[in-house]
C-alpha cells in the first residue's frame, strides 16, 4: 500500500510541475543542494548579526558594512580571476571545504571563550562572501545540469528549495538558538553545509560532462567592460542608480531595524533567535506577495507604476519610526523592505531590462547585481558613519536620509519609466518595415497593447521581436494572443510562436499543436513536438513511444529529432528510450527503401537526431553522409556537425568555406561554437600553404562570437602578411563592435595599429613615387613590366588609407568616420573638402597632426611632388626600393619586382634574385630561375 502511494505521489509530482524521465533525481539533487546553501545562511546569518551586535555593537555597524563592501568587491575581482585557472568543480570544492572549518572553529572559539572582536568581523565579513560565492556557484551549476528547454520549466522547482531553506534555517535558528546557544548553531550549520558537499559531489560525479563544461564556457565568458556599456546606456545608467539607491536604503533600515532590535533584547541567543524568526516570516510574507499579489499589481498598473510601490512603502516605513522609534515600527519597515523588494519590486526591475538588447542585457545585469550592490552597501556605510559616528545624530536622522534619498529613488523611476517605453518604441520602430513605421506604444500600460497589436498586424521582423520578448518573460497574458501565428506564412515566426506556447498555462492547445507535426518545415516539426510533449502530462512515455513509432516517417522523424533534443543532456532519458539504438534502426530501415524522396527523408532524420543529441557513437554515419551525392543531405551533415559542437569537426567545416554552395552553411555550423572555434582558426591562419580565398574568409567567423578572445584573434589578424586577410579581418572587428557594443576594443592597440598604417602608407608612396620617376626613361618591355609593378603599389597606397578610415571607425563612432571615407573617394570638390573639413574637427590633436595631410594628399596626385613634399617622405633609391619591397611581404610585389629586375637586365641586382632561388614559396623560385639568365648587363 505505501509503496503504491509513493509512487502515485511521485506520479503526482511529475505531472504538476512536468518533471521528464530521467529529471526527477536531477532536479530532487538540485532541489536539496540549494536547499542545504540557504538553510545554512539563514542559521548563521541571524547567528552573527546577534553575536555582533552584542560582542561589538550597533554603533560599529556602517564601519562594517564599508569593510564588507571593499573586501567583498576584491575577493569578487579575484575569484573571477581565479576562474581562468581553476576548475569551477574545484573552485566549488575548495568553497565548502574552507567554509565548513571556519565555521567549526569559530563555534569553538566562541565555547572556549576565545572570540575577540576580530574574529566576529572576519566572520560577518567571511559569512557575506560565503553567500556570494555559494549562490553565484549553485547558479553556473544549474545551468550546467540543465539544458535551456529542461532549465524554463524547472527553476522554478529548483527555486522552490531556496525558499524551503530560506523559511527552514531561519525558523531552526528561532527555536534552537536559546536552547543550544549561538556557538552549537554554528555547528548545525557546518553539518548541513557538509551534507551540501556531498550532494555537489554527487551531481558532478554523475551528471556533468566535459561537453557541457565546453558548451558552457562559450557564453561564461567576461565580455568586455560592463562598466562603459551601462555609461553608454541611459536606461542602463538609471537602472544602476535605482537599484544603488535601494541598496543604500536597504543597509539604513538595517541599521535601523539592528538598532532598535539590539536595545531590546541584550541576550546574543535570544537576538539570535529574534532575527531567525523574522528573516523566515519576512520570507514567506515575501513568497505570498509573489504568488497573490505581484502579478495583479505589475500587471494593471504596468512596470513604471509598480516602481513606486517599494519607494512609497519604505517612505511610509520611515515616517512611521520618525515619529515613533519603537522595536515594532523597525520590524514594519524591514517588513517592506525585505518583502515588496523580493516581490513587486524584483518582478518590476526584472521587466525593466526587457528592451535591452541581449548581447549586453546579461552582461551588465550581472554587473549591476554584483558590484552596484557591493558599491552601494559601501556608501550605505559612509553615509552612516558621517550621521551617526561623526554627527553623534539620533536614529530618527537616519529615517529623514531615507526619505530624502527616496525622493531621488522617484525621480530616477520617472525618467526610467520614459526611458522604457521610448526603448521598446525604438526596438519595435527598428523592427517595422521602414515604409510603414508608427507610434506603436505611448505609456508603460500600453506596452503590453502595444506588443499585442504587433502580434495581429505586425511585419515578420516586429514578431519575431515580440515573440522573443514573451518568450523571454513567459508573458503569460500574452502567449495566447501568439495561437493565431501558428498559421503564418514564415517558418521561423511559427517556430518562434511554438517556442512562447511552450509555457501556454493551458494544456488543451495540445490539439491546436498536433497539425504541425506535418509542417513542410522541419524545425517547426521539432518544435511542435516539445511544445506537444510539454503538454502532455499523462502517459507521457507511452505517447513518445506512439509518436517514434508512428507510420508516417515525417511525424516520427519530428519525435525522434525532437527527443534527441530535449536528451541532449540527459543521459538517464537517453537511455530509457534507448535513442542511439532508434539511430541505429533507423539506419538499417534506409537500407532496405527503395523511394529517394522518403530515403532522403530518413537520412536528414538521422543526422539532424545525431546532431541535436550528440550521439557521439554515431559520428562515423555523419562522415558517410557528408559524401552523400544530394546536396541538401550534405547541408544538413555540415549543421548536424555545428550542433553537436564536437572541435574534431571544426577543420571539415573550415574545408568547406571556399565553395559558394556550402559556405553560409559551413559559416553558420562553425558560429554553434562559440570562444571554442577560435584556437582552430588561430592554428590554421598559421599554418603555411593555405590559399588567399579561404583566408580571407576567416575573420568573418569571429564576427558573432560576444567575448574578448574574438576582438584578440582579429587584432592578430590585422597583422597578417595578406593585406586582404588584413582588411577582412579589420571588417570583421568592426562588425563585431557594432553587434557587441559591449565589447572592449584597447584604444591604445587601435592608436599604435593606425601608426603602422601610416607609416606603410608614406613607405608606399615613396617607393611609388621613385617607380613613377623611373618609368619615364624605361624602354617599352621594362615600361610594361613597371607599369604593373606601380599599378600594384597605387592598389597597396588605397587599401592601406582604408584600412586606416577602418581603425579609425574603432576609434570614434563608425557613423562619424563612414561618410568621411565615402566623401573622400566623391567625385565632387565640395563634398571632398567638407569631409577633410569634418575629419580635422572630430580627429585628436596627435592624430590630427599625422593623419590630415595624408588624407590632402590623396585629394590629389598621391605620388605628386606636392603630395610627397607635404608628407615629408623621402623618395628612396631605386635600390633601396627593390629592397624594401622583396623584403616585404606581398608576394604579387615581389613578382612584379622581380619581374622589372628580368626586364632592366642589370647584373647588379642579380644577388637580390638569387636569394629568391632559395625561397620556399614556388612562385618566387620560378620567377627568380627564370630572371636570372636575362641579368648579363
Amino acid at each position: 500500500m505505501l509503496p503504491r502511494l509513493a509512487d502515485s505521489g511521485l506520479d503526482l509530482l511529475r505531472r504538476t510541475f512536468d518533471i521528464r524521465p530521467g529529471e526527477f533525481r536531477r532536479v530532487s539533487l538540485m532541489g536539496a543542494n540549494i536547499f542545504l546553501i540557504i538553510s545554512t545562511l539563514m542559521i548563521i546569518k541571524p547567528v552573527i548579526n546577534a553575536l555582533f551586535l552584542s560582542y561589538v555593537g550597533v554603533k560599529s555597524l556602517p564601519s562594517l558594512f564599508l569593510m564588507v563592501a571593499s573586501i567583498a568587491m576584491i575577493v569578487s575581482v579575484l575569484y573571477a580571476r581565479a576562474l581562468t585557472r581553476i576548475s569551477l568543480h574545484k573552485m566549488i570544492l575548495r568553497t565548502y571545504q574552507v567554509s565548513i572549518p571556519a565555521m567549526i572553529l569559530t563555534g569553538l572559539l566562541l565555547h572556549l571563550g576565545m572570540a575577540g572582536k576580530w574574529v566576529i568581523y572576519a566572520f560577518y565579513i567571511g559569512e557575506v562572501i560565503f553567500a556570494l560565492l555559494t549562490t553565484s556557484q549553485f547558479w553556473i551549476l544549474a545551468n550546467l545540469v540543465f539544458n535551456p528547454l529542461e532549465a524554463k520549466r524547472l527553476f522554478s522547482l529548483v527555486g522552490a528549495g531556496a525558499i524551503a531553506g530560506g523559511v527552514m534555517g531561519g525558523y531552526l535558528t528561532s527555536v534552537f538558538a536559546p536552547i543550544l546557544s549561538n556557538e552549537n548553531l554554528l555547528f548545525m550549520a557546518a553539518a548541513l553545509l557538509a551534507g551540501g558537499f556531498f550532494v555537489n559531489r554527487t551531481i558532478w560525479r554523475d551528471y556533468i560532462t566535459p561537453e557541457q563544461i565546453l558548451s558552457s564556457k562559450k557564453t561564461s565568458e567576461l565580455q568586455g567592460n560592463p562598466l562603459q556599456v551601462i555609461k553608454k546606456s541611459r536606461h542602463l545608467t538609471l537602472l544602476a542608480l535605482i537599484v544603488g539607491i535601494g541598496i543604500v536604503i536597504s543597509k539604513l533600515v538595517e541599521y535601523q531595524y539592528s538598532a532598535l532590535a539590539s536595545a531590546a533584547i541584550p541576550d546574543a541567543d535570544n537576538l539570535a533567535a529574534f532575527f531567525g524568526f523574522w528573516f523566515s516570516t519576512f520570507n514567506i510574507i515575501s513568497l505570498i506577495i509573489q504568488i497573490f499579489i505581484t502579478r495583479r499589481v505589475v500587471g494593471i498598473y504596468g512596470v513604471g507604476k509598480s516602481l513606486f510601490v517599494l519607494p512609497m512603502a519604505l517612505f511610509g516605513g520611515a515616517t512611521l519610526l520618525l515619529i515613533t522609534p519603537v522595536l515594532w515600527a523597525g520590524i514594519a519597515l524591514k517588513l517592506f523592505d525585505v518583502s515588496i523588494k523580493q516581490s513587486i519590486n524584483k518582478a518590476a526591475v526584472e521587466l525593466l531590462v526587457l528592451p535591452i538588447p541581449l548581447a549586453t542585457k546579461s552582461q551588465a545585469k550581472t554587473f549591476i547585481d554584483v558590484f552596484v550592490d557591493t558599491a552601494a552597501t559601501g556608501v550605505g556605510g559612509l553615509l552612516l558613519l558621517f550621521l551617526i559616528n561623526g554627527l553623534d545624530l539620533p536614529l530618527r536622522a537616519v529615517s529623514l536620509l531615507i526619505m530624502v534619498l527616496i525622493g531621488f529613488w522617484i525621480w530616477c523611476a520617472l525618467e526610467i519609466r520614459k526611458e522604457y517605453i521610448r526603448s521598446f518604441q525604438e526596438n519595435l520602430t527598428a523592427s517595422a518595415d521602414p515604409k510603414k513605421k508608427e507610434k506603436l506604444v505611448g505609456s508603460d500600460v500600453s506596452v503590453l497593447e502595444g506588443m499585442r497589436r504587433v502580434l495581429q498586424t505586425g511585419s515578420e521582423r516586429q514578431l519575431l521581436f515580440v515573440l522573443g520578448k514573451i518568450e523571454e518573460l513567459k508573458e503569460i497574458r500574452l502567449i495566447p494572443d501568439t495561437l493565431p501565428l501558428l498559421d503564418h506564412a514564415s517558418d521561423a515566426v511559427r517556430v518562434a510562436t511554438l517556442r512562447c506556447l511552450y509555457f501556454h498555462p493551458d494544456n488543451s492547445i495540445k490539439t491546436q499543436l498536433t497539425p504541425l507535426l506535418h509542417d513542410p518545415d522541419a524545425e517547426v516539426r521539432y518544435h511542435a513536438f516539445t511544445a506537444i510533449l510539454r503538454h502532455s502530462r499523462r502517459d507521457r512515455v507511452n505517447l513518445i513511444n506512439q509518436y517514434l513509432n508512428h507510420a508516417d516517417p515525417v511525424i516520427n522523424g519530428a519525435a525522434l529529432v525532437g527527443l534527441a533534443m530535449e536528451s541532449r543532456n540527459n543521459p538517464e532519458m537517453r537511455r530509457l528510450f534507448q535513442i542511439e539504438d532508434l539511430v541505429v534502426d533507423k539506419t538499417h530501415y534506409l537500407a532496405l527503401l527503395k523511394d529517394e524522396d522518403t530515403r532522403r527523408l530518413y537520412k536528414i532524420m538521422i543526422i539532424r537526431a545525431i546532431g541535436h543529441g550528440r550521439i557521439q557513437g554515431q559520428y562515423g554515419l555523419l562522415d558517410r553522409f557528408l559524401h552523400d551525392e544530394e546536396p541538401q543531405v550534405l547541408q544538413e551533415v555540415l549543421l548536424a556537425m555545428g550542433d553537436a559542437e564536437d572541435p574534431a569537426f571544426i577543420p571539415i567545416l573550415i574545408h568547406y568555406l571556399p565553395a559558394k554552395e556550402t559556405r553560409e552553411i559551413a559559416r553558420k555550423a562553425l558560429s554553434q561554437f562559440g570562444t571554442a572555434l577560435l584556437p582552430d582558426l588561430q592554428a590554421f591562419m598559421s599554418s603555411p600553404g593555405q590559399p588567399s580565398e579561404l583566408l580571407r574568409l576567416i575573420p568573418s567567423l569571429a564576427e558573432g562570437i560576444n567575448a574578448p578572445q574574438a576582438v584578440t584573434f582579429l587584432f592578430a589578424m590585422i597583422g597578417h602578411a595578406d593585406v586582404s586577410v588584413r582588411l577582412a579581418a579589420l571588417q570583421s572587428l568592426l562588425v563585431l563592435r557594432k553587434q557587441f557594443p559591449n565589447l572592449y576594443i584597447s584604444e591604445k592597440e587601435t592608436i599604435k595599429l593606425i601608426m603602422n598604417e601610416t607609416h606603410l602608407y608614406k613607405n608606399t608612396l615613396g617607393n611609388l613615387y621613385t617607380q613613377k620617376r623611373l618609368e619615364e626613361s624605361d624602354d617599352q618591355p621594362t615600361q610594361q613590366a613597371r607599369q604593373a609593378l606601380i599599378s600594384l603599389l597605387e592598389r597597396r597606397l588605397d587599401g592601406t588609407l582604408e584600412r586606416i578610415f577602418h581603425l579609425l571607425g574603432l576609434r570614434y563612432l563608425p557613423s562619424q568616420i563612414d561618410p568621411v571615407y565615402e566623401g573622400i573617394k566623391a567625385n565632387n570638390p565640395d563634398v571632398r573638402f567638407n569631409a577633410v573639413e569634418f575629419l580635422d574637427n572630430i580627429l585628436e590633436p596627435d592624430l590630427k597632426k599625422i593623419l590630415i595631410p595624408i588624407v590632402e594628399s590623396a585629394l590629389i596626385d598621391p605620388a605628386s611632388d606636392a603630395a610627397i613634399l607635404r608628407l615629408n617622405v623621402k623618395a628612396p633609391t631605386e635600390e633601396d626600393c627593390f629592397d624594401q619591397l622583396l623584403q616585404g611581404r606581398d608576394e604579387k610585389i615581389k613578382l612584379a619586382v622581380i619581374r622589372v629586375i628580368s626586364e632592366t637586365g642589370l647584373s647588379l641586382h642579380r644577388e637580390r634574385i638569387e636569394f629568391f632561388l632559395h625561397s620556399t614559396n614556388p612562385k618566387l623560385k620560378m620567377a627568380a630561375e627564370d630572371a636570372l639568365p636575362h641579368l648579363v648587363n
